[in-house]
């Protein structure tokens, strides 16, 4: 049994981590054609919105789909999978009403606050904004029931179907903001409608679990959530802080580094997303993932540094070879990423959200702290030993948590 869920995960893994890159790949398509098919202007509306869109929708979460997605985790048995996911899905619709209707109302004001001339694109695109809850349920659910196949597919679909659709339309006519940013969330609606057929969600008995994701939210998803919100409300500020300091043409720069850099953690990623499930009846990480996870973190950043400038060069052109001094000290960064995310996925599968909020507080706190005074003295090194710290500071803290639960469970069953 060991050595057929070692070589299921090891497919799941391999094959959410191909969509995760496919996806990045289709994204730097997408950009490239709105951005040629779009005045300045327009790209930087378009930018704004989606920007806009996010940042709101970040709040509609509530802790819910973390204790959801742990809730399915739990289940033993396919149909009490689905009766979950069809609970959690009528609890997205309110999620779904109500941003809309705090979308529809930012529109009113966007503009003025702004300077932007967004607001009538977001006054009629507020109503379908509804599925962006969805987006991030499924998404937490399918980690959850172990549908990483499914997960791996709903990675990919909405960008290859906004590919596709932005395609169409550009040999028809032309492409203009609105038509875009719709598109854009048009296919989203149409990826999600098909993840839920495919889901087979059961919406008899909902109330019977109502209580049981109510009480799971209070208790764990509620701290997960509150972690989130700080981890996303500093994101970014190394892009800022380097802008500030010294100028666009270096965040440029660092922006290169950074792409590259991120498939190093990707893998890891997958494969924590994989074995999900499996970790709610583990009292460990086997020492066998961690071991993989390692050699992968190893040879990916070895592979990358040889490889940097020819990567660079192919991939972005000389201009922007600057790059390569920072390269070394975000890899180091992406390999301590890697490292905690088999040690993060543990503590989530055994409902520690309070030692996951912990964390989240104390590294986001440090990478802000970091980014003020490192970049002022050091430049985009700077952002990037602050990336380091931070990602260290997570990894220690991962593994003291990680032993302090793991000692509770094993008293627990002793």
């Amino acid at each position: 049994m060991k050595s057929l869920l070692a070589k299921k995960a090891v497919r799941q893994t391999i094959a959410l981590f191909l969509a995760q890159t496919a996806n990045v790949l289709l994204g730097v398509a997408v950009t490239g054609l709105n951005a040629r098919a779009l005045t300045v202007e327009e790209y930087g509306a378009f930018s704004f919105a989606l920007v806009v869109i996010i940042f709101v929708a970040w709040f509609f979460d509530f802790g819910l789909f973390s204790a959801g997605s742990r809730i399915v985790a739990l289940a033993r048995e396919k149909t009490e999978e689905r009766k979950i996911i069809g609970t959690l899905i009528v609890l997205c619709l309110g999620l779904g009403i109500s941003f809309s209707a705090v979308l529809l109302i930012v529109s009113l004001f966007i503009d003025s606050l702004f300077r932007s001339n967004i607001g009538v694109i977001l006054f009629a695109l507020s109503p379908l904004v509804a599925v962006f809850p969805f987006q991030t349920m499924f998404v937490a659910t399918l980690r959850g029931s172990n549908e990483i196949g499914k997960l791996a597919a709903y990675t990919i679909l909405p960008r290859l179907l906004y590919l596709g659709a932005i395609l169409v339309v550009m040999k028809m006519s032309a492409l203009t903001l609105t038509v875009t940013l719709t598109l854009n969330v048009a296919t989203l609606i149409a990826a999600t409608m098909i993840i839920t057929v495919a889901s087979r969600p059961i919406f008899i008995g909902w109330r019977d679990h109502l209580g049981r994701i109510l009480v799971e939210t209070r208790q764990y998803g509620l701290h997960v959530y509150s972690g989130t919100i700080v981890d996303n409300l500093t994101f970014g500020s190394d892009k800022l802080l380097i802008s500030y300091f010294l100028g666009t043409v270096a965040v440029g720069f660092y922006s290169v580094a950074q792409t590259l850099t991120m498939p190093i953690s990707l893998m890891s990623r997958s494969l924590a997303m994989s074995v999900f499930k499996d970790f709610t009846l583990y009292d460990k990480i086997p020492v066998k993932l961690n071991l993989a996870n390692l050699l992968w973190l190893v040879i990916a950043g070895t592979f990358l540094l040889l490889l940097s400038k020819f990567l660079i060069e192919k991939i972005f052109t000389d201009k922007y070879l600057s790059a390569l001094e920072v390269v070394p000290y975000l890899t180091v960064s992406a390999v301590f990423t890697g490292l905690n995310q088999l040690y993060h996925g543990f503590l989530m599968a055994h409902r520690q959200g309070q030692y996951v909020r912990n964390m989240s507080i104390a590294s986001s706190s440090l990478n802000v702290i970091g980014n003020l005074l490192l970049i002022y003295k050091f430049g985009v090194i700077g952002a990037a030993l602050s990336a380091i710290l931070t990602y260290a500071l997570n990894y220690v803290m991962n593994l003291y948590y990680y032993q302090k639960t793991v000692n509770t469970l094993r008293a627990a069953r002793a």
